[in-house]
């Protein structure tokens, strides 16, 4: 059997690239990892493997930082407590609320069967990757750019948490929903972007947390002291590369509409549906 070191070793470098730049483009990190897993080690794609579970925590505290670090005088604001109304309190309390649909969400069907079959389905993946990037690209076509982040309503929240539970399936893209929907709600591109990326710091906080939860259970059988070195190798390449992936990911959006996601999400659906046999 292969070692959870050498298992956690030969994939990292790989992985984390793939994680740093597809969490916040839209065109869905949980579906390239997936596909890049199947390529490396089709053994190393039970997302219930305590491998699988430690690579994904690294990963998604190395973009959380990410986020935070570039967001920094956003999430400054966030943690000074006054009593003073505040456009930065207000933001805290938009994210949260868009991030209870998510949880309430994964609570409910996390032991659902037909659910988990689901976010394995390579069909609909495909379909999804081009579906959702055609909306994407439509959201931007004709949403009416009349809103900037600090005339956001809880309302355009909300909308936007509902979307985001859509990520739970395959090729969606939880930046691209929340995108989407932010335009549809009337944001302007930049500021829809930049809701999404901040959402992801709750959304995937509260994933690791329940990922930290399912290896707690473990702890009486996992080697943790094989892993360490490459768990904080991992978070410091996703951390890296996601400040990088966000800086280019703003700069684009200030100058470019989201065509080009649009056509490479076409591009990689219609590649899985050739390679299915669908066409």
């Amino acid at each position: 059997m292969q070692s959870l070191a050498s298992f956690f070793t030969s994939d990292t470098l790989i992985l984390s690239a793939i994680q740093s730049v597809a969490e916040f483009l839209p065109i869905s990190s949980t579906a390239h990892l997936r596909l890049v897993r199947a390529f490396l080690s089709p053994s190393s794609l039970d997302p219930t493997s305590p491998q699988v579970i430690l690579q994904d925590l690294a990963m998604h505290l190395g973009t959380v930082l990410a986020v935070m670090v570039y967001f920094k005088n956003y999430f400054f604001q966030f943690f000074k407590l006054s009593l003073k109304p505040s456009w930065s309190q207000t933001l805290r309390l938009q994210l949260a609320v868009a991030t209870l649909p998510i949880i309430f969400a994964a609570l409910f069907i996390r032991q659902d069967i037909l659910v988990s079959s689901i976010q394995h389905n390579t069909l609909l993946m495909a379909c999804n990757f081009i579906g959702f990037g055609v909306l994407l690209y439509f959201s931007d076509l004709i949403g009416p750019e009349t809103k900037q982040l600090e005339s956001m309503t809880y309302k355009d929240a909300f909308f936007i948490g509902c979307a985001q539970c859509l990520s739970i399936f395959p090729g969606v893209s939880r930046s691209g929903i929340t995108m989407t929907m932010g335009r549809f709600c009337g944001l302007q591109r930049k500021d829809a972007t930049r809701f999404s990326l901040m959402l992801a710091v709750p959304t995937v906080l509260a994933a690791t947390g329940w990922a930290f939860v399912q290896l707690s259970y473990q702890k009486h059988t996992y080697p943790w002291h094989l892993v360490d070195t490459q768990f904080y190798v991992s978070v410091a390449l996703t951390f890296i590369g996601g400040l990088m992936s966000i800086h280019i990911l703003v700069s684009w959006i200030k100058e470019h509409s989201f065509a080009a996601f649009m056509l490479y999400r076409i591009g990689l659906g219609l590649v899985l549906l050739k390679t299915l046999g669908v066409i």
